[in-house]
């Protein structure tokens, strides 16, 4: 399986992405959480199609989603749980492979190459060791989707990218249903003092203007 996400997600990934770089926004396009490469694909075609020069780039473990820990309440690909991770004998939030969606870093550049995209830029490591030193070289970003499935990823994407979102730059939330997920996202927000206007659609989130002071917004949701 390459594609986890639905047909009317990535297309919703296509034509917002589209969109964007139509509108003129400025910075890289970025996806933390590649997996097989399916959104990162439409995502290429995007930038192609627009006629931009944005730079696409991929962050993935290329090992696999990591082991939850108690603040997730959720191993994406084995079940929910209340407290300590039970699936991995106490290993509750270890950086290694749960197994689950495990796409190695060949075989996407493979696919990527295949697709017709050499020039999407693969970076791998866990977000926690690797992400600040892997995306420093990226100074503004104009379409940011996070994949990260767990609270501890989803909160260092946060921090790598927050600040360099362009004022209409488009986030994508793809995990934003679970509990980790959404949790990291407000709490980072909260200690910014911020808030993001959040669309859901077929269960996925979507902030447009996520670079700009949200107006109106008034309390956080979760």
């Amino acid at each position: 399986m390459w594609a986890y996400a639905s047909e009317a997600t990535l297309q919703h990934t296509y034509d917002f992405t589209l969109k964007t770089l139509a509108d003129g926004v400025p910075g890289a396009v970025v996806e933390c959480g590649v997996g097989a490469g399916a959104n990162l694909a439409v995502m290429s075609k995007a930038v192609r199609e627009a006629g931009s020069a944005a730079q696409v780039y991929g962050f993935d473990s290329f090992d696999g989603i990591p082991i939850a820990t108690e603040k997730d309440g959720c191993q994406p690909g084995l079940g929910f749980f209340t407290g300590k991770n039970p699936f991995f004998g106490g290993k509750d939030g270890n950086l290694e492979s749960s197994g689950v969606t495990v796409h190695d870093l060949d075989s996407v550049r493979k696919r990527m190459d295949g697709f017709g995209f050499p020039g999407t830029i693969l970076r791998k490591g866990w977000f926690e060791e690797s992400l600040a030193d892997n995306s420093a070289d990226i100074e503004e970003v104009a379409v940011l989707r996070m994949d990260c499935d767990l609270y501890a990823g989803t909160m260092v994407c946060m921090e790598a990218f927050y600040d360099k979102l362009a004022p209409t730059a488009l986030v994508i939330i793809d995990d934003y249903l679970l509990n980790g997920c959404r949790d990291a996202v407000h709490e980072f927000l909260d200690a910014r003092g911020a808030a993001w206007k959040i669309e859901q659609i077929d269960l996925v989130a979507y902030v447009w203007n996520a670079g700009s002071p949200c107006t109106g917004c008034g309390p956080v949701a979760r």
